[in-house]
């Protein structure tokens, strides 16, 4: 009886000390793109979810989904693939962010195939982290999740 006791003891003292797995929404355009960026993420211990920006989304629609579900990061697509009427492609981004900062303070990552042309425009208007899709995006991406979430790799 002794031993039951304390296997079950252990197991719950065991199962209260592994840590708390970081939350992340992922949301691209590109079905490809933010499946990587989520496998990628919860390969290194975050419980991350992929969530397609689908063509025709109004502006704010992923705001509203963040402010319901809460995430501790979100890695967010500067372009939704198919332009606003009165917008760029790559404003999209840039206008959901500010919808973004108008309802929650959640560290958001730009995420672009593209370059650093917007880059200085997402992170005044309220982006934590800037990411080019690219060779060294793995370390990248994993290393700005840490830094967002304060997170360590174990």
């Amino acid at each position: 009886m002794i031993k039951i006791e304390r296997f079950i003891k252990d197991d719950f003292f065991s199962y209260c000390m592994e840590p708390v797995r970081k939350r992340v929404d992922v949301y691209h355009y590109e079905s490809g793109v933010g499946e990587i960026i989520a496998r990628l993420l919860n390969r290194s211990n975050y419980s991350a979810e992929y969530l397609p920006i689908s063509r025709g989304m109004p502006l704010g629609k992923v705001a509203e989904e963040i402010s319901e579900r809460k995430p501790d990061l979100v890695f967010l697509s500067l372009n939704f693939g198919s332009a606003m009427i009165g917008a760029s492609r790559s404003q999209e981004g840039l206008e959901e962010l500010v919808k973004i900062r108008e309802k929650s303070q959640v560290p958001v990552v730009m995420v672009t195939g593209g370059d650093t042309t917007y880059r200085e425009e997402a992170l005044r208007r309220g982006a934590n982290g800037y990411l080019l899709v690219g060779q060294s995006m793995p370390e990248e991406l994993i290393t700005l999740a840490d830094k967002l979430t304060g997170q360590t790799q174990s």
